[in-house]
C-alpha cells in the first residue's frame, strides 16, 4: 500500500537531514568544527542519500493509489412475521368466555340456593346470562365500537329473565324482590362512588358539597337502572343520549358547584363526550 512507503520515505529523508545537520551523539566534540561543504554535491555521503531519496520518491509515484473501500451495504432489518391476528383474537375471546362462565357458575350456585330455584328455572336463568354474555363478548371484539351495543354496558341486567320471573312462586318472588332491590342498590352505590371520587378530586369539592351531591347523583343512577337505552342505535343518537345525561347532571350540579367549578365541569363534560364518540367512529382513511 502507499501509506507504508510514504512513511519509509519520510524516515529516510529525515535521516539525511539529521545526518547532514547534526553530529552523532556518541562522537566526541571537536575543538573546532570542520568547515561545511560549499555544495551538497561535493559531499559524497549526502549525495548518495539524496539519490536514494529520489529513487524512493519515484517508486512511490509509480504505486497506484488504493481504491476507497466499498460502501457498506445498507442494513436489512428483517421483521418477524406477525402473529396470526385472527387466532389471537379467538384465543382471547375463549379465555374471556371461560372466565365469565366460571363467574356465572358461582353466581348461579348462590342464586339457586337463595331462591330455591327448580332445575327448569335455573336452566332458564343460565340461558339468559349466557345469551347476554355472548353479546358482550362479540361487542368487545368490534373496532370501532358499535353504538347499538351501548346498552350492553350501560343497562342494568337482572339476574333472572322476565320469563323466569313469571314462573316464581309467591315465596320465591318475595325473596327475589328483596334480592334484586339490594343488588340494584349496590350497583348504584358503586357507580356513584366512582363518579363522586373523580369529581371531588378534580373540582376540589368541600365536605358539604359532597354531602349534597351524593344523593342527587345516586338518584340519577337509580333511574338509569330502569332504562334500556334502546334509543341508542348509531353515533348521532349516542351523542343525543350523552347530551341528555349531561343536562340531567347540569340541573343539580349548578346548585352545588361554584361558578368556577361549574365552568371546569362543563369543559370536562365536553372532552369526555368527544373522546367517547371517537371510540365509536371508524378511523379516517
Amino acid at each position: 500500500m502507499k501509506i507504508p512507503l510514504i512513511a519509509a520515505g519520510a524516515a529516510v529523508l529525515g535521516s539525511v537531514i539529521t545526518y547532514v545537520t547534526l553530529r552523532p551523539s556518541g562522537e566526541p566534540a571537536l575543538a573546532k568544527a570542520p568547515p561545511a561543504p560549499a555544495k551538497t554535491a561535493e559531499n559524497p555521503q549526502a549525495r548518495a542519500l539524496m539519490k536514494e531519496v529520489a529513487e524512493l520518491k519515484a517508486k512511490l509515484a509509480a504505486v497506484p493509489e488504493a481504491p476507497p473501500p466499498p460502501a457498506a451495504a445498507p442494513e436489512v432489518v428483517t421483521r418477524a412475521e406477525p402473529d396470526n391476528e385472527e387466532e389471537n383474537r379467538a384465543k382471547m375471546l375463549e379465555e374471556r368466555r371461560t372466565a365469565m362462565r366460571a363467574n356465572l357458575a358461582t353466581k348461579m350456585e348462590r342464586l339457586t340456593e337463595k331462591l330455591a330455584l327448580n332445575p327448569e328455572q335455573a336452566a332458564g336463568a343460565v340461558a339468559w346470562h349466557e345469551a347476554w354474555m355472548e353479546k358482550e363478548l362479540a361487542a368487545s371484539m368490534k373496532s370501532p365500537r358499535d353504538p347499538a351495543d351501548y346498552h350492553l354496558r350501560m343497562a342494568y341486567r337482572q339476574d333472572l329473565s322476565p320469563e323466569v320471573q313469571a314462573t316464581l312462586t309467591p315465596e320465591q318472588r318475595a325473596v327475589w324482590e328483596k334480592y334484586d332491590s339490594d343488588k340494584r342498590a349496590d350497583s348504584v352505590e358503586s357507580i356513584t362512588n366512582g363518579e363522586m371520587g373523580f369529581i371531588a378530586g378534580t373540582l376540589d369539592l368541600s365536605r358539604d358539597q359532597k354531602d349534597q351531591l351524593f344523593p342527587l347523583l345516586s338518584q340519577l343512577y337509580l333511574d338509569d337502572t330502569y332504562a334500556d337505552f334502546a334509543n341508542v342505535v348509531d353515533v348521532p343518537t349516542l351523542s343525543q343520549q350523552k347530551d341528555a345525561d349531561n343536562e340531567r347532571r347540569r340541573q343539580f350540579y349548578s346548585t352545588v358547584f361554584t361558578p368556577e367549578q361549574m365552568e371546569k365541569w362543563e369543559a370536562i363534560a365536553v372532552d369526555y363526550k368527544a373522546s367517547m364518540l371517537k371510540s365509536f367512529e371508524a378511523p379516517a382513511k
